[in-house]
């Protein structure tokens, strides 16, 4: 009977163990994805802005091409 409740107890106390880790994975894995939304947002900012610029030299050269 002994065996029994130790065996029991060391069952209990991996899964304890194992749920704390698959919490803490858990929480590591939504970090990361919130660090991956922040750097895709910022990619598509920067993306944009990138676009603006060209744009703006296009004018700019269109503008320089009316003036010769």
């Amino acid at each position: 009977m002994c065996h029994y409740v130790s065996f029991f107890y060391f069952n209990y106390q991996s899964t304890n163990e194992q749920a704390k880790y698959g919490r803490e994975i858990s929480i590591e894995v939504g970090n990361v994805l919130e660090q991956t939304d922040a750097l895709n947002m910022s990619i598509e900012t920067q993306t944009h802005e990138v676009e603006e610029m060209v744009y703006a030299i296009d004018e700019g050269k269109v503008q320089i091409d009316k003036l010769k």
